[in-house]
């Protein structure tokens, strides 16, 4: 055999035994580098995802200690449902404190049975003086009970003596007691 036969053959042996290496331990391993690639990439991905959730839970629990710290104060604009006498015995009070004559009318018969909280429709008619109905208005305001005043009506009555009448009409919302402490909305 001459040597470029030779040369021919060993230099085609050389290369089968390099596409072999390349097919049965190179591309397996690239195969397998993409498979981990692939993998590390998901899984930076799915930790990227709880680290906002994390981060989502962790703004929600600092507003959420927020509220809560204002739970107390919230719990205070409602009327507790039962004790509607209550407040209106307290507008009577004011009522009388400043010589009005007043008239309340406040309905529950539409309170919705399953919600937390309703709205009370509350009618609130005064007849007095001008300065008086002032300060017994002021009072409401202070009061730690929401009184939302949809609409409000004046008119003299006896303009020489000064007398007014004023109607206000909105509403103050009922609250459901719920859980075992009878004086906190639960949050």
């Amino acid at each position: 055999m001459s040597t470029k036969n030779k040369i021919i053959i060993l230099t085609s042996i050389i290369l089968i035994f390099m596409a072999g290496i390349a097919y049965f331990v190179i591309y397996p391993t690239l195969r397998d580098i993409q498979s981990i690639s692939d993998s590390i990439k998901k899984e930076r991905d799915d930790l990227e995802t709880k680290y906002q959730r994390g981060q989502l839970l962790r703004q929600l629990v600092q507003d959420f200690e927020k509220v809560k710290n204002e739970k107390d104060k919230l719990n205070t604009i409602f009327i507790e449902s039962g004790k509607e006498l209550e407040f209106v015995t307290m507008l009577e009070n004011l009522a009388s404190k400043y010589n009005l004559d007043q008239e309340i009318k406040i309905s529950t018969k539409d309170v919705n049975k399953e919600s937390i909280i309703s709205a009370l429709p509350l009618d609130i008619s005064l007849k007095g003086d001008y300065n008086q109905i002032l300060r017994y208005l002021n009072e409401i305001e202070a009061s730690s009970v929401y009184f939302n005043i949809n609409n409000i009506d004046a008119k003299l009555d006896r303009p020489l003596i000064g007398t007014i009448i004023i109607n206000l009409s909105g509403n103050v919302y009922n609250k459901k007691i719920t859980g075992n402490d009878p004086n906190n909305i639960s949050l």
